[in-house]
């Protein structure tokens, strides 16, 4: 599959690889969310903001912007991320992104958010209406804008632009290695692909393991 053979390309430091993955229909392709994990993390930073940017201008891609914020893990963003807070449909993946960059949980800081009365994530009851699909991101936590925006405002300063960062820290392989001990799964996969990019020939481990065998593979 076209798919597969680009992504471990990329995941091998194919730079031509990169390119094919970004060519697959970002709007529509089922795969556009594994290639977006790889794309961004494989970019050099300006080449990324730029895509991102892109991204960010149509309403048709603009959650993969959201998404790929986090992968790029910049502070740089943050300042726009916060504004995607105030849209109750990306408010909750902004939050993730938030989250994934400064190491914030907003469920246990109490930065939590009610959201607007009425809304409603799930499908609704309309036989007429085709979208069916659950959100995989409905059991995350809706962000507070106005919390989260002060709490950025106070702490910014730990956070320099120019900089990756994942969950709160700078990317270097010891984080990623307590990343992959202690963090959540979303954040876990993360830090593994993050580690097997960083060390070429060593396989990618697999988070979705059974645990004695996760134990048994997590170095460092």
């Amino acid at each position: 599959m076209r798919f597969s053979a680009a992504w471990s390309a990329a995941l091998a430091g194919d730079p031509e690889a990169v390119e094919v993955l970004k060519g697959f229909d970002m709007r529509h392709s089922s795969f556009s969310e594994r290639a977006l994990h790889m794309a961004f993390r494989r970019m050099e930073r300006r080449t990324a903001l730029s895509w991102h940017k892109e991204l960010s201008l149509s309403a048709d891609t603009i959650r993969l912007a959201v998404i790929g914020t986090g992968i790029i893990g910049d502070s740089v963003l943050v300042p726009w991320l916060l504004e995607q807070m105030q849209n109750m449909d990306l408010a909750r993946l902004a939050g993730d992104a938030f989250s994934m960059i400064t190491g914030v949980d907003i469920a246990v800081a109490e930065m939590e958010g009610a959201g607007p009365e009425g809304y409603d994530a799930v499908p609704n009851d309309d036989p007429e209406d085709g979208n069916v699909a659950m959100d995989p991101y409905e059991e995350l936590p809706c962000p507070s804008f106005e919390r989260i925006t002060a709490w950025w405002n106070k702490n910014r300063g730990s956070y320099p632009n120019g900089l990756r960062h994942l969950q709160g820290k700078p990317i270097t392989e010891d984080h990623l290695q307590y990343v992959l001990k202690t963090g959540r799964q979303r954040n876990r996969a993360a830090a593994a692909l993050e580690l097997a990019m960083m060390k070429p020939g060593q396989p990618l481990f697999e988070v979705r393991a059974p645990a004695s065998r996760q134990c048994n593979g997590v170095t460092g």
